[in-house]
C-alpha cells in the first residue's frame, strides 16, 4: 500500500516533468520557427554552437535527465527537418554519418551528464 506522501510526490514529479517538457519545447519551437521563417539574415541551424544547445542544456539543468533526453531527441528531429545534410559534400557514407550525428551525440551526452547532476541535487 502506498502512503499519501508517495502519491503526492508522484504527482509533483509528473507535474515537474510535464512543465519542463512544455517550457523546453516552447523554446525549441521559437528557435525552429525563427529559422524556418526565413526573415532572419542568417540561418540559425548553420551557426556554431548550434542554437538547439539552449533548450537541451536548460532542460537538463533545470528539470533533470528525462526531460533533457526528450528535448535532445526533439532537437535532433527539428534539426533534421530544418537542416537535412547533403550526402554530396562528404567523401563517403561514414563521413556523412559522423557529420550528421555529431550534435545529436553531444546533446544526448550533455543531457545525461547535466541531468544526472541535477537529479543528484534533487535527492
Amino acid at each position: 500500500m502506498t502512503s499519501g506522501r508517495e502519491l503526492v510526490g508522484g504527482r509533483i514529479l509528473r507535474s515537474r516533468l510535464s512543465s519542463g517538457l512544455v517550457e523546453a519545447a516552447a523554446v525549441l519551437g521559437v528557435i525552429s520557427l525563427a529559422d524556418a521563417s526565413g526573415m532572419l539574415p542568417v540561418k540559425l541551424t548553420q551557426m556554431q554552437p548550434h542554437p538547439f544547445w539552449i533548450p537541451v542544456l536548460l532542460a537538463a539543468c533545470i528539470h533533470g535527465r528525462a526531460v533533457g533526453y526528450a528535448i535532445a531527441f526533439a532537437s535532433v528531429l527539428a534539426d533534421l527537418a530544418l537542416n537535412w545534410p547533403e550526402m554530396a559534400r562528404h567523401s563517403d557514407y561514414y563521413d556523412f554519418l559522423t557529420a550528421s550525428s555529431a550534435n545529436a551525440a553531444m546533446w544526448l551526452g550533455a543531457a545525461l551528464v547535466l541531468g544526472s547532476i541535477r537529479e543528484g541535487h534533487l535527492k
